[in-house]
């Protein structure tokens, strides 16, 4: 994968890697991890997600709706202190991307990787 590709997206999804989250948000109906690594360049730190799994970059959420609640975020901080937080409406057929940090939480740039 290319980095960023020259933006400054505080996240990039790796090949299929949103289609895996939906996959697992629909299977489960409950919450995973987001696999994938934490890395950096000239304009500083950005998360990479590869799938779903271990909580190594952040979580995911089925919801009904696609707004982070205080419980999602504090999930989040529990298993990764900061990182992505993924909330996914599965039936809508949307999601949103946070990302999470010990102030607390906003909206994030997002870039798809193919």
């Amino acid at each position: 994968m290319a980095g960023r590709m020259g933006t400054a997206a505080d996240v990039v999804f790796g090949p299929n890697a949103i289609a895996a989250v939906f996959d697992a948000a629909e299977r489960s109906d409950s919450r995973g991890g987001l696999s994938g690594s934490r890395d950096a360049d000239g304009k500083g730190i950005y998360r990479v997600v590869n799938g779903t799994g271990s909580p190594e970059v952040g979580m995911f959420f089925p919801s009904e709706g696609t707004d982070a609640t205080d419980e999602m975020v504090s999930a989040v901080r529990g298993e990764c202190g900061e990182g992505i937080l993924i909330v996914v409406d599965a039936v809508a057929g949307e999601l949103a991307v946070y990302m999470v940090t010990a102030e607390g939480h906003r909206m994030a740039s997002a870039l798809q990787s193919e």
